[in-house]
């Protein structure tokens, strides 16, 4: 069920609200985590019965051995609990996600054919699977404690960030919880639903109006590719143009998340902050996907420079090392090696390239729609093949690559210049959490001497969130699936 869908925002997303409401009025604090609970069950269980009970199976598992783990604190085998839960963690996405990539691989580089398990990725793997591994090395740093199993279970299944991030900290979301426990003030309330309404507006326009807009423009391209032939203006139109997609793809669905948890009264931490706009290639990186970075910062990058500290290059060799395995993570074929070096190429280029105004912006700009145009098609595409017929094409190569029988200006030329229109906007973007902390600085304004108590923003923000929403929601008759949605 997609968070840009109609069944999502005026039926599911209602009656979730109502749930946890009638809950937490007749039962009191004590069942908002069980309310939580029950309604991501259900959001789940609508996509599939069998790989809901993957997940109940993977959670039970996991905080039994984190259980295991307390009861066994400062002995030897301790460490060994730690890894039993994460080799379970990463067994079950080996399979689901990676299962006929392997043996294709295997199928390729020996003479023996085994048969691929066809099996259908359950959604979220990726993200439920790394937030749970997450938990167990953090239990074991002793960044976080072992709580109830509702606890646990709301943890990992609570909706909003159940699918596609962003990936919260056990510690966090048990603090969220505590807090609601302790009670919440009304005004504090009515406040963080305000905040809500304007996260999933915000998000709900970048998603079906800004990233579905340019998917009617890649699919064809990608779908064209497929076929064998494809314009050099159509390679660059799709190379420029994938990028943008994802960034407002994601950035949106993040959105839409943070503001759902706030209407929830959970705050999840932002996940994305205008990413383009920064002037670094390795800050920019940093700003996209924020919360899966500081996950590979705090437990692969962090670690593994620390134990190169004395060898030649070894923080080097930590950061590619770090940066491969976030490309596995996030393509599930050989097109990660592609991904993977073109990502390290970006960060390495962060160090030495900086957008300014003046002579060497358009320097900058240029590698920046080059590489990441090159990223962007080999994790969009639906295999290497197809990846390296775009690319190929953009540079001349290939039948049909210099064809510009196709080329219309009223249409794809157009296009391209609302792709560069686009990446303008990018440039150029304030992220939702900056708008809402500036507008929260200034005095509490009112309209006619009243202030709408369901908006922590002025009424004029009140209304621009409005107009957000409603144009999302009428491109939404016609969006996308979140790039990000079964993954």
């Amino acid at each position: 069920m997609s968070f840009a869908s109609y069944d999502f925002l005026f039926e599911f997303l209602p009656l979730a609200l109502v749930v946890v409401w009638i809950a937490t009025a007749i039962g009191g604090a004590r069942l908002f985590v069980p309310a939580l609970a029950a309604v991501s069950v259900a959001f789940y269980a609508s996509s599939s019965l069998a790989h809901l009970a993957l997940l109940l199976t993977l959670i039970a598992a996991t905080w039994l051995l984190s259980r295991l783990h307390a009861a066994l604190k400062g002995g030897g085998l301790a460490g060994a609990v730690i890894l039993a839960g994460v080799l379970v963690n990463i067994s079950a996405l080996g399979v689901w996600k990676y299962g006929d990539s392997l043996v294709e691989a295997f199928n390729t580089l020996t003479p023996f054919e085994a048969r691929e398990p066809g099996l259908l990725m359950p959604l979220g793997i990726s993200f439920y699977a790394l937030q749970q591994i997450g938990y167990l090395l953090d239990l074991h740093k002793d960044r976080t404690r072992v709580r109830g199993l509702l606890d646990y279970a709301a943890f990992v299944l609570f909706f909003p960030q159940l699918l596609a991030g962003p990936i919260v900290r056990h510690k966090r979301m048990g603090a969220e919880f505590d807090r609601v426990r302790a009670g919440v003030p009304m005004s504090e309330r009515l406040d963080m639903a305000g905040q809500g309404f304007f996260w999933v507006a915000m998000g709900l326009f970048k998603k079906a109006v800004i990233a579905d807009s340019l998917a009617r423009l890649t699919v064809p391209d990608l779908t064209a590719a497929a076929g064998g032939d494809i314009a050099a203006f159509e390679a660059w139109r799709l190379m420029l143009a994938s990028p943008l997609r994802i960034y407002f793809d994601f950035a949106g669905y993040s959105d839409m998340a943070v503001g759902l948890g706030l209407l929830f009264g959970v705050r999840l931490p932002a996940n994305f902050n205008a990413a383009f706009r920064v002037g670094n290639f390795r800050e920019g990186w940093r700003h996209w996907h924020i919360t899966f970075h500081q996950f590979i910062r705090d437990h692969v990058y962090g670690p593994l420079s620390r134990r190169l500290a004395g060898v030649p290059l070894g923080g080097l060799l930590a950061m590619f090392i770090a940066v491969m395995l976030s490309a596995l993570w996030h393509v599930d074929n050989v097109q990660f090696l592609v991904w993977g070096l073109g990502v390290f190429a970006f960060i390495l280029l962060g160090m030495r390239l900086k957008f300014a105004p003046g002579k060497g912006a358009w320097r900058y700009i240029g590698v920046e729609l080059i590489l990441s145009g090159v990223i962007a098609v080999v994790f969009v595409a639906p295999s290497g093949e197809i990846a390296a017929r775009v690319l190929l094409s953009a540079v001349g190569i290939g039948e049909g690559a210099w064809s510009w029988a196709q080329f219309s200006w009223t249409r794809d030329g157009m296009s391209l210049l609302a792709v560069l229109g686009v990446y303008a906007l990018a440039k150029t973007e304030i992220s939702t959490q900056t708008l809402i902390a500036a507008e929260r600085g200034h005095p509490r304004r009112t309209l006619f001497g009243w202030r709408p108590p369901l908006f922590v923003l002025g009424p004029g923000w009140a209304l621009f969130a409005a107009v957000l929403f409603l144009t999302g929601v009428w491109f939404a008759g016609e969006s996308a699936p979140f790039i990000y949605f079964q993954f």
